[in-house]
């Protein structure tokens, strides 16, 4: 009984915090797609006229526009950052966590019998954790393109027929979206989805080397 309350308290505050911290994430993706598509609409005007003096008419206006991109990229990176210095360590002991765990585990399961209590409680428990793994690196992933998508975007815009005011501006922008926002475990482990490929072909190693070690 004491082990199921501890069990659902655990669970409980597990899936809250995970709720919590994939939904910032969501956002930071959500506010750098947002500003991916804004950046490309200031000069759609521009595209019904092809013409390389239209800068004189709407230039002021893709200017201001560009203005507020700025501030808005500037202050995603700063929400971005910010999570970063709240969650990055708490990422890391999740990341580990779950990382030993998938280890012990897939252990379990591989030396349990097949169609046992024990069997279907480790397997059920791997693809716990394995799911809760996944969605931390695919948030953290989808962050890091969905910022780098904002270089695309200058590049997307119709500069060829604005003014030196406006490729100065889209110039800023770009030069910041070089290094694109990287959210990490503890500044040891991207939050991506090559890390999870790491974490899980580590996993399978260690539990083959454990299932080897307790049958010799």
């Amino acid at each position: 009984m004491y082990q199921s309350v501890v069990l659902v308290v655990a669970g409980s505050s597990s899936v809250g915090f995970d709720n919590l911290s994939t939904s910032m994430m969501g956002l930071c993706s959500a506010y750098f797609a947002i500003l991916t598509e804004t950046i490309i609409s200031t000069t759609r005007k521009l595209q019904r006229t092809r013409n390389i003096h239209s800068y004189k008419k709407f230039d002021k206006e893709i200017y201001h526009d560009l203005s507020k991109c700025i501030e808005h990229h500037l202050a995603v990176i700063k929400f971005t950052e910010t999570i970063e210095h709240i969650f990055s360590y708490v990422f890391l002991s999740q990341f580990l966590s779950s990382a030993f765990g998938i280890c012990l585990t897939g252990f379990t399961s591989v030396s349990s019998k097949p169609g046992s209590v024990e069997f279907m409680f480790a397997l059920t428990f791997l693809c716990t954790l394995m799911f809760q793994i996944t969605l931390y690196c695919s948030y953290g992933n989808e962050v890091t393109l969905q910022s780098y998508k904002v270089l695309e975007a200058c590049y997307m815009t119709e500069w060829i027929y604005c003014g030196s005011e406006v490729r100065k501006n889209l110039f800023l922008i770009m030069e910041r979206s070089k290094r694109p926002m990287v959210l990490t475990a503890g500044k040891f482990i991207n939050l991506s989805l090559t890390s999870l490929v790491s974490v899980f072909r580590s996993a399978a190693s260690y539990a083959v080397v454990l299932y080897q070690l307790y049958n010799a």
